[in-house]
């Protein structure tokens, strides 16, 4: 099918940070209108309340509370709590993040080469990626904002997002054991435009299909064209239909057990691809578990 537009994530209500902001608003509004200054016991108090707003923010925001039910009037107190409540939903969100980080392992590593539409190529890894579909055949990643640094120069959204918008192509790679330290370093933020693939030291080839570089070294590489961008959150899910297909000798086995095109991911160790844990744990594939269905085919 041809490429589809992207589409935006239904919103039913405001995100808690947006609440939170409304709420921090109204109370700074409100905490103008009535003004009581603070006794000295109060000062003491808030000042133990402010420290605390960078490590504990819920025990500030108790302080805080207590010393707004004993004077509502407590302008500072209300100020206090007010921002101790924003920090609180930006860290639960960062909570969230983590939670579902570290739980879902181990998980594996997309290494999405792209070109720009000045023919600049681009190399990224992404952990949020699996299979979506067979028939179509779709694979997809999740590509989440890029970071707030120097280096970005005001760009809002990664290379990769950019470029495969830009040009509806890409390569996904999967990445070997050998490549696990080159493919970390691709992770870089670098400048907009700036190759990852010249920072890590890879090499590549023009695809065959696409307009987008394979990297020479993955194991299995899928030339994609854009299937659809679903905008889901802070995240753009990313899917690409794949058009050709590139696997090394060494793990092509051609017909095996009456069917075709087999492949072996797992017989050269080197070339076993490798998953990621939490931030900066890996994890290669060693122990191999064989459990056989009863009730269907084990092919």
């Amino acid at each position: 099918p041809p490429s589809r537009p992207s589409t935006r994530y239904p919103r039913g209500s405001f995100s808690t940070m947006k609440i939170s902001t409304l709420l921090w608003c109204a109370t700074v509004v409100a905490a103008c209108a009535n003004v009581v200054p603070p006794n000295a016991t109060e000062t003491e108090r808030l000042t133990e309340a402010r420290r605390l707003l960078a490590d504990d923010p819920h025990r500030a925001c108790a302080i805080a509370d207590e010393l707004v039910n004993a004077n509502p009037g407590l302008r500072e107190a209300r100020l206090v709590r007010a921002d101790g409540a924003m920090r609180i939903a930006r860290d639960g969100a960062r909570n969230r993040d983590l939670l579902l980080r570290d739980a879902v392992v181990p998980r594996p590593i997309a290494w999405v080469s792209s070109v720009d539409s000045q023919g600049r190529p681009n190399i990224a890894p992404y952990s949020f990626f699996n299979v979506c579909s067979s028939e179509p055949p779709v694979v997809g990643f999740a590509v989440g904002p890029r970071p707030r640094t120097p280096a970005s120069a005001g760009a809002i959204h990664k290379d990769t997002l950019d470029n495969v918008r830009a040009t509806g192509e890409m390569v996904v790679n999967m990445v070997p054991e050998s490549m696990l330290e080159a493919m970390v370093r691709t992770s870089a933020n670098l400048a907009p435009g700036e190759s990852e693939f010249d920072y890590a030291g890879l090499s590549w080839v023009p695809g065959e299909s696409v307009r987008a570089p394979r990297l020479i070294g993955s194991p299995v590489a899928f030339e994609c064209v854009l299937y659809q961008i679903v905008e889901i959150g802070t995240h753009h899910w990313v899917m690409g239909r794949v058009v050709r297909s590139h696997v090394d000798s060494r793990l092509y086995l051609g017909r095996h057990k009456g069917l075709d095109h087999r492949i072996d991911s797992l017989k050269v160790e080197a070339l076993r691809p490798v998953g990621r844990l939490g931030r900066a744990n890996y994890v290669r594939i060693r122990e191999i578990d064989t459990v056989l269905r009863t009730d269907g085919p084990n092919d």
